[in-house]
């Protein structure tokens, strides 16, 4: 019921945003795209990847109309439905700062998700980006108990290039992003 509605959901925010921009014959070419993007394979994953990109979307399509309110909300329900989406707000935030854009909705969205994610990484005794990424990406243990490594620039670059290794090799998407 999930994949259901974010497939709904985005569906309609990108034919909203088509619309609203006179561009609604392109809605072939968006299909196709997403096609390619492998659109089908996230509609059936039984994770919360879509939804979070449904409602990015639409805090994407908030903040272009001006719809402050609306894009803080929806930011902020992208970030819950997908808590590591904080990165993809905090390039936003970072993008909308040195570009000295007056958002204060996707700014309010983002700060709100800042206190939230570090609230609930509190709450859920969450051991924190590195060790998760070195247990996921590096070296696999029984369990994360104790588990501390010190940071490595070093894992972290081999790490990041082994998933765009991964990326690329496993992924047919890749191709329509170059």
């Amino acid at each position: 019921a999930v994949s259901v509605l974010s497939v709904l959901l985005f569906g309609a925010i990108a034919l909203l945003w088509l619309r609203s921009e006179s561009a609604l014959a392109l809605a072939p070419v968006a299909g196709a795209v997403l096609m390619m993007a492998e659109f089908s394979d996230a509609a059936r994953a039984a994770t919360p990847d879509l939804l979070c990109s449904a409602l990015f979307l639409g805090g994407l399509f908030a903040y272009v109309r001006g719809r402050e309110v609306a894009a803080a909300i929806l930011l902020f329900l992208a970030f819950m439905a997908r808590p590591d989406s904080i990165v993809f707000l905090a390039i936003f935030a970072v993008l909308l700062v040195g570009y000295r854009q007056k958002a204060w909705g996707a700014l309010a969205g983002f700060a709100a998700s800042l206190v939230a994610y570090f609230a609930i990484s509190h709450w859920a005794q969450h051991p924190g980006w590195w060790p998760h990424l070195w247990f996921s990406s590096i070296e696999q243990h029984y369990n994360m108990d104790g588990f501390d490594p010190p940071f490595s620039a070093a894992a972290y670059l081999r790490a990041f290039a082994a998933s765009l290794v991964r990326a690329v090799s496993l992924n047919s998407w890749v191709g329509i992003s170059v």
